[in-house]
């Protein structure tokens, strides 16, 4: 999950009064098909965060790197400043494949992507970015990895 892309959705989020689903796709070799997809609803706007796990297997059947991405979803969402009822998604698959099949199944208002290699021209997009955008009919927001170096671009 992109950071950078979950702090712009936030803001997003605040200013426009809207719901976040964030999707996070993994990529993985492994027999993921019997844990994934995992749907988790949070409400962070109360002291006490309210977190349910939907349509998943007991944690134990979870491998230690999903389990921490589920664990740390929570956190990652306060530090990016959300403050409200969440949907995290968790599925297995293409990335660009996956949000298309997403975004035809829930009507987003704007999509928001974390994108590694964009530059200043169009075909400096990397493939997800562009299969989501010549896709959906969507918005889409790209927010780019911040430059590290003056001339890393």
């Amino acid at each position: 999950m992109s950071k950078r892309a979950l702090s712009y959705a936030s803001y997003v989020s605040k200013i426009s009064n809207l719901e976040i689903v964030i999707v996070n796709i993994v990529e993985s070799d492994r027999d993921l098909n019997k844990v994934l997809p995992i749907t988790i609803k949070a409400n962070l706007d109360g002291k006490e965060e309210q977190i349910e796990m939907e349509s998943t297997p007991p944690k134990a059947q979870l491998d230690e790197l999903l389990l921490k991405v589920v664990e740390d979803m929570p956190t990652a969402c306060k530090a990016a400043g959300l403050t409200k009822k969440i949907t995290y998604e968790i599925r297995v698959g293409n990335p660009a494949d996956e949000i298309i099949n997403i975004s035809s199944l829930i009507r987003f208002d704007l999509i928001v992507m974390g994108s590694r290699r964009i530059a200043s021209m169009i075909r400096g997009i990397g493939s997800t970015t562009r299969k989501v955008i010549s896709t959906v009919k969507t918005p889409i927001l790209i927010v780019q990895k911040q430059q590290r170096y003056k001339d890393e671009w």
